[in-house]
């Protein structure tokens, strides 16, 4: 029976002196090690977004697709948001308004001063049109 209980003190005083160990690595590394070498720099101008997207709902006859089930998605509502624009604006404005809300943006913006935009390829169809049921977002680079 002593031996049994010796060695759960040893367990246990063990288990203390590991944790304990592992707090102070981490405080140390964290704390004290874990420094920068050089100051951190600032972020410079004129940098180049070199992936951007579009989207639009093909008002004001863009050519632009968004899928329903796309549309019907609760992110959607948050990427028009993210563009300042709502439904019923695009409804009336056309899709135009979505780039120069993107153009505006980016023409404030400190860092960023130029853009490139990706167009959304959709899926055409054997007889050379845009396949609706198997094409999610479309965005022409022509619009």
């Amino acid at each position: 029976m002593r031996f049994f209980e010796a060695e759960t003190r040893t367990a246990a005083r063990r288990r203390k002196i590991i944790f304990t160990g592992i707090l102070a690595t981490v405080f140390l590394w964290n704390y004290l090690l874990a420094r920068p070498f050089r100051p951190v720099e600032p972020i410079p101008a004129g940098i180049v977004d070199m992936h951007c997207h579009l989207a639009g709902i093909g008002a004001g006859g863009s050519g632009c697709f968004i899928s329903a089930k796309m549309r019907d998605n609760w992110r959607f509502d948050v990427y028009l948001r993210a563009f300042g624009v709502s439904r019923a604006e695009i409804a009336v404005h056309g899709d135009r308004l979505l780039a120069d809300r993107l153009s505006e943006s980016l023409a404030q913006s400190k860092y960023v001063s130029k853009a490139v935009l990706l167009a959304l390829d959709g899926v055409i169809g054997l007889d050379g049109r845009l396949d609706t049921n198997r094409t999610e977002v479309c965005f022409p680079m022509n619009m």
